[in-house]
């Protein structure tokens, strides 16, 4: 008798099919995101999506967007600590929440 497959292994073809796999990543990211920010940034700019490996993010003012820009390779280098090389290599901005 084969042994049963457990649901972790079930989980990523499922996804797959379902086409959720890339909003699981995306959810990963955006909670990488905000964990990795500070409180200002966490209360003023927010994740809005995963565009390959760039990470779309909606900022209130075009301060806090240059803001985020000087943070950026500090920002990525903790994120890329939590997701792994190559998940997420640039973040660009959008002013307007």
């Amino acid at each position: 008798m084969p042994e049963p497959a457990t649901a972790a292994s079930l989980v990523g073809p499922l996804l797959a099919r379902l086409g959720g796999h890339g909003r699981a990543l995306e959810f990963r990211v955006f909670e990488s995101y905000q964990s990795t920010v500070g409180e200002l940034l966490r209360a003023r700019t927010a994740p809005e999506r995963l565009l390959g490996t760039t990470l779309m993010v909606r900022v209130e003012s075009s301060a806090l967007a240059h803001a985020l820009v000087m943070l950026k390779g500090e920002i990525l280098a903790k994120m890329t600590a939590t997701l792994g090389p190559g998940v997420v290599i640039d973040i660009r901005t959008r002013v307007g929440l």
